[in-house]
């Protein structure tokens, strides 16, 4: 048998051996949890995300511009049926189609102003309180107007 079909045979059985039984047919990660919920291991010498990982071992190399994604939606899942490829796009649509974007899910900015059509500006990287942007505007106005 060839050296690094072996090594290769190896570093699988280390992962294998660190997943337990989930939530339907999950694969959960058992070693250790970043505090986002995912599943983290030292994978080729670097630390990484569990399902990377998982992905790379059992179905190969993932091109530089691609995400690893959960179907299922539990974070420390390395089920390789659950993980499918995808672009930071795919991922942040993916997001918003299961309601799990935090950011939209608030209905009010952080001084208390609810988000509402009518007091809510869409820029491209989010939303706006537009109560809150117009005070800003006014403070920064009367800094640059008095001398």
């Amino acid at each position: 048998m060839c050296g690094s079909t072996s090594m290769a045979r190896s570093r699988l059985y280390r992962f294998l051996d660190k997943i337990r039984d989930g939530p339907g047919d999950c694969w959960e990660w058992a070693g250790h949890i970043n505090p986002n919920g995912y599943g983290s291991c030292k994978h080729n010498g670097v630390q990484t995300v569990a399902h990377r990982a998982a992905w790379e071992l059992m179905r190969g190399p993932i091109p530089d511009t691609l995400y690893v994604l959960h179907r299922c939606d539990v974070r420390s899942c390395v089920n390789p049926k659950h993980l499918f490829l995808g672009t930071q796009a795919d991922n942040k649509q993916d997001e918003i189609s299961k309601n799990r974007n935090y950011k939209l899910l608030k209905t009010q900015c952080s001084k208390g102003h609810p988000y509402t059509d009518a007091n809510t500006h869409h820029t491209k990287n989010g939303r706006r309180c537009k109560i809150c942007q117009d005070r800003m505007n006014h403070e920064n106005y009367i800094r640059r107007t008095s001398g």
